[in-house]
């Protein structure tokens, strides 16, 4: 009797991985985990990551360019695999470092699936004139399909791919950051504000103003304590550690993965995102707060409305320190009001942003 084997699907995803940490590259780590796991793939990756935190990405380094001109070597992988899957740069720098692997996989007629996470493709390519703006639709154009996080992002591929093409695909939050069930959340004390701030810690993710309201905060006499989390752009570190210094009730505990980052989400009761980043897209750390019981304030961005309204968050003006000082204060009075709110928010995250509905929603479109 003959046997029919099972055809492996051979997948090359190339895009950065941790370190350093970013909602980008951790989607992108559970992507390698959860393919690789899978006896109908053959997984393999090109590491784009350099291991530089930067608040501007499209910055030029030598050091940078280097490093990026070195994994070119792995360009053989490409006419190995059946389906090239790239998270794209955003920046004119940062889309041009993926040329190569581009251009060797339409010159192989590998199937091409471009991943974009966040909302800058389209501002910076409306922003450019002349050649480079050839350049640069010229290589966006050479993948087959894209992907976006939500219906209002499919902009930043309109240029670039028929609309049929273009893909809305949300993320998500690691299993393992949710608690095992929803009594941990209704058990949770929203008694007393505990702040979590966990991002990059970014002048444009609002962390300048977010500190300003907290220093408001201890002269009005407000009980609180705020935690800080995330890595720091060497240009604003100074400062920005100068100023958590002044601040006897904030802490900053660094890079948290794993164990301790579930942690410090479970013991905090309100998490705030005051970002102003304009390439903000759908950002990871306010899927997996409301995932572990915190109340949300954050500002209006496309990939956030699109999935949540003003009845899940709280949204506030964007550069606003009085914004944020009268939101806090506020809740300082009123968080277990919220409770209700928050529980809701739980079951909304576990039903519709897990690990397994966005690996079926990437295996779908990559049909695997």
């Amino acid at each position: 009797m003959n046997h029919k084997k099972n055809i492996l699907k051979k997948i090359l995803l190339i895009g950065p991985l941790p370190p350093p940490v970013t909602g980008e590259a951790l989607c992108n780590e559970a992507v390698v985990r959860r393919l690789g796991d899978d006896p109908d793939v053959s997984m393999d990756v090109i590491n784009t990551s350099t291991g530089f935190f930067d608040e501007n990405p499209g910055k030029i380094r030598l050091a940078k360019i280097w490093l990026n001109l070195k994994k070119y070597v792995y360009l053989y992988k490409i006419p190995r695999s059946d389906i090239v899957y790239i998270t794209l740069g955003q920046t004119f720098f940062g889309l041009l470092k993926f040329f190569p692997y581009l251009l060797t996989a339409k010159l192989a007629g590998k199937h091409t699936v471009v991943h974009i996470h966040g909302n800058s493709l389209h501002l910076v390519y409306e922003a450019l004139t002349g050649i480079r703006k050839t350049i640069f639709r010229r290589i966006v154009s050479m993948a087959d399909e894209g992907i976006v996080l939500s219906e209002n992002l499919k902009h930043n591929l309109d240029y670039f791919l028929p609309a049929e093409k273009i893909h809305t695909l949300n993320n998500f939050v690691d299993d393992k950051l949710l608690p095992e069930n929803k009594d941990v959340i209704r058990e949770k004390d929203f008694n007393g504000l505990r702040i979590l701030f966990l991002s990059n810690l970014m002048r444009k993710k609002g962390i300048f103003e977010l500190l300003e309201a907290l220093e408001i905060l201890d002269r009005e006499g407000v009980e609180y304590s705020a935690v800080l989390a995330g890595n720091i752009d060497d240009a604003v570190k100074s400062s920005v550690l100068e100023k958590i210094d002044r601040l006897p009730k904030v802490s900053y505990i660094g890079t948290v993965t794993g164990k301790q980052k579930k942690e410090v989400f479970l013991r905090s009761n309100v998490f705030i995102l005051p970002t102003y980043h304009r390439g903000e897209g759908q950002p990871l750390s306010v899927l997996e707060a409301m995932g572990t019981g915190n109340l949300v304030i954050t500002t209006e961005y496309p990939g956030i409305t699109d999935v949540f309204d003003e009845n899940q968050v709280i949204y506030i003006d964007k550069k606003s320190v009085p914004a944020i000082v009268r939101t806090l204060k506020n809740l300082s009075a009123t968080l277990p009001q919220y409770k209700e709110r928050i529980l809701k928010n739980y079951d909304y995250i576990v039903s519709n942003f897990t690990e397994d509905r966005f690996i079926s929603g990437l295996k779908k479109i990559l049909r695997v």
